[in-house]
């Protein structure tokens, strides 16, 4: 019998696979494909080293355990300074790690907050699965992490769209409950049949989403614009 293997999975990869495209599954973790980084990735990426380096400026004093344990003291955690994991066994050993972005405590409230860089210049009022996936298990992982140490009454995300130059664009927050945590653990679920080859990927067949994707140069599954007509 094949022993389980312990499989690490990082968490904005699970996110982007179950919420984008499930090819980018076997891309990563079947074929060892990089990811190619796009303009508004690097945009991301350059907007998030420059708000840690603002953080870094903020005075602090450690929190002591019996603040910890103090749902009504509020807490302002180092931005990058949270990381978490969800564990599950599956077939194999799963372990699906992130770090959050930004984590505070207010008024008795734990708020999981994710900046992301649009160069829209506005943005539907729902939140698209792959983040509320990603936000979902970095939720499921601070309790499974912290909840021994960290008190708290209710635990909500926050999405915050900005735009290159770091301005908010808009802000969605959303409590972690059972209707987020079921949809977490049915994708849980399809992703870990994905790895394990119990299910196939399912192609959206949409070119538009293919086109920006990090990993179209060397995808196999990749869709292509229909060529034009001759003359056009």
């Amino acid at each position: 019998m094949e022993s389980m293997r312990t499989i690490n999975i990082r968490i904005s990869d699970f996110a982007s696979a179950m919420g984008y495209c499930q090819y980018i599954a076997p891309n990563i973790y079947e074929l060892g494909l990089k990811r190619k980084l796009s303009r508004q990735l690097l945009a991301g990426k350059a907007l998030h080293e420059r708000l840690e380096a603002e953080d870094k400026l903020v005075p602090r004093e450690e929190a002591t355990k019996e603040q910890l344990a103090d749902a009504f003291f509020d807490l302002d955690f180092t931005r990058e300074g949270i990381s978490v994991c969800v564990e599950r066994v599956n077939q194999n050993n799963f372990r699906y790690n992130g770090r959050t972005d930004k984590v505070i405590r207010y008024k008795g409230d734990v708020y999981i907050i994710d900046d992301k860089t649009t160069s829209k210049e506005s943005v539907p009022d729902r939140l698209y699965l792959d983040r509320l996936l990603q936000l979902g298990a970095y939720c499921e992982g601070f309790i499974r992490t912290y909840s021994p140490m960290i008190s708290f009454n209710r635990l909500l995300f926050r999405v915050i769209h900005r735009n290159p130059a770091g301005e908010v664009i808009q802000e969605k927050s959303m409590e972690y409950g059972q209707e987020a945590r079921a949809i977490l653990v049915e994708n849980f679920n399809k992703f870990e049949g994905l790895i394990n080859k119990t299910m196939q990927p399912q192609h959206h067949n949409n070119p538009n989403r293919c086109r920006p994707c990090g990993f179209f140069d060397a995808c196999k599954w990749r869709v292509e614009s229909p060529a034009l007509p001759k003359g056009v």
